[in-house]
């Protein structure tokens, strides 16, 4: 099952800003006086750079199935975890850089030390189907999770 990710406001104007930005400085250098090898450089870069705040914003997502949980944040960031490995979910609050486009997140603690945090637009689909692909996961408390916006 697919699960698009929960974006707090400011996540689409920043990213769409910012790729804009730089499919701008893209085309302006393609048009400059500069030197061909300069602009051929700066050209991919800039495209490339937009490219990826794009699809940061578009392609972050959380797949569910086949004993595993996919996390695909853009194009680059990519993880899957054994749903054999994950030990427990807790509801968090955090602004730490992460495959989460919002603050309110849950973080997935699997192995030993390892977690990820996840923003799902569906949290309680969500939760019930990764329960479902793995009822030995533990829940934190409901009431130990912060406000979730609606």
């Amino acid at each position: 099952m697919r699960f698009a990710s929960r974006k707090d406001k400011w996540v689409n104007p920043f990213f769409w800003a910012a790729a804009l930005v730089c499919y701008a400085l893209a085309v302006f250098v393609a048009f400059s006086d500069e030197s061909p090898g300069y602009k051929i450089v700066f050209f991919l870069y800039a495209a490339a750079t937009g490219l990826f705040a794009q699809s940061y914003v578009t392609g972050t997502e959380y797949i569910i199935g086949q004993g595993q949980l996919k996390v695909r944040g853009g194009i680059f960031l990519r993880k899957t975890i054994p749903l054999d490995s994950i030990v427990k979910i807790e509801p968090v609050t955090s602004r730490e850089g992460a495959t989460a486009l919002s603050k309110s997140r849950l973080r997935i603690h699997y192995g030993r030390w390892n977690y990820v945090d996840v923003s799902p637009e569906r949290e309680e689909e969500f939760l019930e189907k990764l329960q479902e692909a793995a009822p030995h996961v533990r829940m934190s408390p409901a009431e130990a999770a912060p406000a979730r916006p609606g």
